[in-house]
């Protein structure tokens, strides 16, 4: 199997330097009035003062979310690893910056807490550095940017929604969009590639925008309106633009397409395979081929042989990314996969499940502090340094600080668990956590959220203070002495 997987890579690192070859041969020549191409490190110099911080993270080609990483005045230097045009994401504001491999940024965070990223290159640079921060200060939600926070909801009045409505925002929004960038360029000089970029960016945002419906199908419980369903299928002939794959919002726009085509099938024994024809019929080349690995990915929980035998169909159709990547997760889902009697709820890192009364004896004569947490929750991880002071304060007493991921994907889980040092023996992953009977339990409806579990194993607090808040260390050694 090791072997396999090695030749795989290979194979995939090869198609990867072609295909960004070929990408280079369409136009998308990054080399005007930049040098970015030296290697693949972005480096940002971080000139942050007082007490003012950052946080940033991306979603890879892969659809896979990097945990956010966190920048203050202590910090001097963070380099990313990126192979192509990437949309960095502030995790307070969510306003983007596009960056490109190999170049060199500056981040200063003005008065209000606003990321500003600039280039000691040239104007280009800068302008386009800029053009998302003044967009949010135009157009913004409760102070986030507007691109990747809805705000063209629809009205969800009991089972009554207006659709025609939506798409009459979804539309004007979308020209807002276009009119701003356009006006933009007239105003400061951009490169033909940010433009290009932007136009793809804001016709896959509106079709995603049309699409916000689907997340609401479940509750609705209605047939959408014919009205509906006929302008979205006039929509479908615009998902066609392979080269946009390294669009985020492409890649978002395209899967809620095949959640849309599919969403009549709700039988749960055939949903993933009638899903996995569609999908496959309906698109072609690149595009197809994400979509598929999209419904691959999301599904590895399917335990049937309809998902195996998708899963080597489409792993002997061409050996790239997506299909290395399928294999590398297949084989961590398996060790992490959910007890079959849906009683062990919890894995550690070695992939042993325990029930939650296990977990209570496994710790029983301690306080427990639990946090639940997941990978792409800022504050979650804002919060391990204090967690982690608080528990070096308290060494040697009987409380222990366990953490408990809600991540769906347990690579995700498994990377930002390392990255933040967090103990084997106080790590678990909740299986399923969508459907897991502690969620619902607990009534855990967001997160961070934190309990206090004595030493007779009973929660004595569901609601917690936080580790920064002073109180906390107090209650502990108060519990403890109980």
């Amino acid at each position: 199997m090791n072997r396999i997987f090695l030749l795989l890579l290979l194979s995939s690192l090869s198609l990867f330097i072609s295909a960004y070859a070929d990408k280079r041969e369409q136009g998308f020549d990054f080399s005007n009035e930049r040098n970015h191409l030296k290697d693949d490190t972005t480096t940002i110099k971080v000139d942050i003062k007082d007490e003012k911080k950052a946080s940033f993270y991306f979603i890879d080609e892969l659809n896979n979310v990097t945990p956010p990483f966190f920048l203050s005045g202590k910090d001097r230097l963070k380099m990313l690893r990126i192979s192509t045009p990437t949309l960095l994401i502030d995790s307070y504001h969510h306003i983007p910056f596009l960056i490109y491999p190999g170049e060199q940024l500056i981040l200063k965070v003005d008065p209000n807490g606003l990321p500003e990223l600039s280039t000691p290159i040239n104007e280009v640079r800068n302008n386009e550095l800029s053009f998302y921060i003044n967009y949010f200060k135009k157009y913004q939600y409760n102070g986030k940017s507007e691109l990747f926070i809805k705000t063209n909801s629809f009205l969800l009045n009991g089972k009554n929604y207006d659709l025609t409505n939506m798409i009459a925002k979804a539309k004007i929004d979308s020209s807002n969009r276009f009119a701003f960038l356009n006006d933009y360029k007239k105003r400061f000089k951009i490169s033909s590639d940010f433009y290009s970029y932007n136009q793809d960016l804001f016709r896959a945002l509106f079709v995603a925008d049309v699409l916000t419906p689907l997340t609401f199908i479940k509750s609705i419980g209605k047939e959408l309106p014919a009205a509906y369903v006929s302008y979205v299928d006039s929509l479908k002939s615009t998902i066609s633009c392979d080269k946009c794959l390294p669009n985020y919002a492409y890649r978002k726009s395209v899967v809620a397409m095949g959640k849309y085509l599919t969403r009549k099938y709700t039988n749960p024994a055939k949903k993933f395979e009638l899903s996995y024809d569609k999908i496959s019929t309906s698109f072609a080349g690149a595009t197809r081929r994400y979509i598929l690995f999209s419904l691959l990915k999301d599904n590895m929980i399917v335990s049937s042989t309809s998902y195996e035998a998708k899963l080597n169909a489409y792993l002997s159709e061409e050996r790239d990314n997506y299909s290395v990547n399928l294999i590398w997760q297949h084989g961590l889902n398996n060790k992490y996969k959910a007890d079959a009697a849906g009683k062990k709820e919890l894995t550690n890192t070695n992939g042993i499940k325990i029930t939650w009364n296990e977990f209570l004896k496994k710790y029983k004569s301690y306080i427990i502090y639990l946090d639940f947490w997941a990978s792409w929750c800022v504050p979650c991880r804002e919060s391990f340094p204090f967690s982690r002071q608080l528990e070096a304060d308290l060494q040697g007493k009987k409380i222990v600080f366990v953490y408990i991921s809600i991540d769906d994907n347990p690579a995700s889980w498994d990377k930002a668990a390392h990255e933040e040092n967090i103990k084997s023996n106080e790590n678990y992953l909740l299986l399923n956590a969508k459907d897991s009977e502690m969620m619902s339990h607990f009534k855990i409806s967001a997160i961070p959220r934190y309990l206090i579990i004595n030493k007779e194993s009973k929660i004595i607090d569901d609601n917690a203070p936080a580790p920064n808040n002073v109180q906390l260390k107090k209650m502990l050694l108060v519990h403890l002495t109980e």
